[in-house]
């Protein structure tokens, strides 16, 4: 009897032809020019959506691949694009794109270390040495660390080993892993709950600490030095995270943890009592004991595509070309519209890959990023400084080019900047 969920060789090579051409001229040959969709273009898509109500008869492989290239693809906006300034993700590097597909042909569950069936596992930790290299950090940190989902994630290992460590450091019994967090502060005598010191923290920290039941109003913001902002004694640090994404390596998702700390580590994350996941005698603990989840993605392949790639003097490259690039669009704003629009920090030099900017008129600041992002061209996103709204546009993408026209240029943002600020001023 025929397996009802295959696909034929036929259809099959069919199907990957249309999403090879699809991708080529999403990503290299002619990418998108219009970063959000039309209105008519959204209505057209959610019209063409599947019914809410799953139907009883299957659309089988091909009718739905259809589906997503012709009926849905069109109603998402464009991510990826070097124009899209909204948040600091989107770009993959080529590398680390094609080596995300393997990632989805394989299929890997990166849980357990076995060495004498898979080198998934080796290649993972061999992937956190060259991140160790890239960041400058000892590789010392290697066995405590790991690949997470992202920020949040990252956040919430640090938290829970630095909580971990806080209450067992002076009596292994008082471990919150193993007896909980009530039982642990009677025990430690800790009875008015845990403070986190931070300094403009990203808001993943709050959510981490809400999720451990820490209290996101138990953070505690201090301010950096105005004589060393960056004076921050790295050399010290116990654990340090990173979103892979926003060092533009890999597709979404990732997020990296390092510590000083394996034993830590995996006390909070072990497995107990699960004896098919441990590993022993070996120099790589099984994943899912030094992580939240137990199914893990592949994530390290295109950490590791992207790493081999461009090496160090490539990452150096391209975090120089991204903070040039903003820096132009900042000069734009300070030196030609400055009638219009105002630099939240007019210092250019001092900027590394965000422009924060706001419009002098009231009531177009108000409306600002939405009247940017109408136009199509240019996609940012809205935030709030200093009691008032205010516009943040980061280059995150690797296409962006230090030239004044053509795609991932510069000249863009001062034209529908200039459009914006004319029609208000009309």
């Amino acid at each position: 009897m025929p397996n009802p969920f295959s696909v034929s060789e036929a259809q099959f090579s069919d199907l990957l032809t249309q999403i090879h051409d699809t991708i080529t001229k999403y990503y290299i040959s002619n990418p998108p020019k219009e970063i959000r969709p039309s209105k008519d273009v959204l209505q057209t898509t959610i019209q063409a959506e599947p019914p809410t109500v799953l139907q009883k008869e299957p659309l089988g492989t091909y009718a739905t691949i259809q589906n997503l290239l012709n009926d849905l693809l069109p109603g998402i906006f464009v991510q990826s694009s070097p124009h899209f300034y909204g948040f600091v993700t989107g770009g993959a590097l080529p590398p680390a794109l094609l080596a995300d597909f393997l990632v989805t042909m394989l299929d890997l569950d990166v849980m357990v270390h076995l060495p004498k069936d898979s080198i998934h596992t080796t290649i993972e930790r061999h992937t956190i040495y060259l991140l160790c290299d890239l960041f400058q950090l000892p590789r010392s940190f290697a066995p405590g660390s790991t690949i997470t989902t992202g920020a949040t994630g990252s956040n919430i290992v640090g938290l829970a080993c630095g909580r971990e460590w806080l209450f067992s450091r002076d009596d292994p019994s008082c471990s919150i892993a193993k007896i909980g967090y009530l039982q642990a502060a009677i025990k430690s005598g800790v009875h008015n709950g845990i403070r986190i010191i931070v300094s403009k923290p990203h808001s993943s920290i709050a959510k981490a600490a809400s999720i451990l039941g820490l209290g996101s109003e138990n953070l505690i913001n201090l301010p950096a030095s105005d004589a060393e902002p960056w004076n921050m004694d790295f050399e010290r640090l116990e654990s340090l995270l990173a979103k892979q994404q926003e060092d533009k390596i890999r597709p979404y998702d990732a997020g990296l943890f390092f510590s000083r700390h394996p034993d830590v580590l995996q006390r909070v994350f072990e497995n107990p009592g699960a004896a098919y996941l441990a590993t022993s005698g070996v120099d790589i603990v099984a994943p899912c004991n030094v992580n939240i989840e137990n199914s893990r993605r592949f994530r390290a392949l295109p950490i590791y595509a992207a790493l081999k790639a461009l090496g160090k003097s490539g990452y150096s490259a391209l975090i120089r070309r991204l903070i040039l690039h903003a820096r132009m669009i900042a000069r734009i704003i300070k030196d030609e519209l400055y009638q219009y629009y105002e630099l939240i920090f007019p210092n250019i030099d001092d900027l590394f890959m965000v422009v924060l900017f706001k419009a002098k008129d009231d009531t177009l600041n108000e409306v600002l990023a939405e009247q940017i992002n109408a136009t199509r061209k240019i996609w940012v996103s809205g935030t709030s400084w200093g009691g008032s709204k205010a516009v943040r546009i980061a280059a995150a993408n690797w296409r962006v080019n230090l030239e004044e026209e053509g795609f991932g240029g510069v000249a863009i943002v001062r034209d529908v900047l200039k459009e914006v600020a004319s029609f208000n001023s009309s």
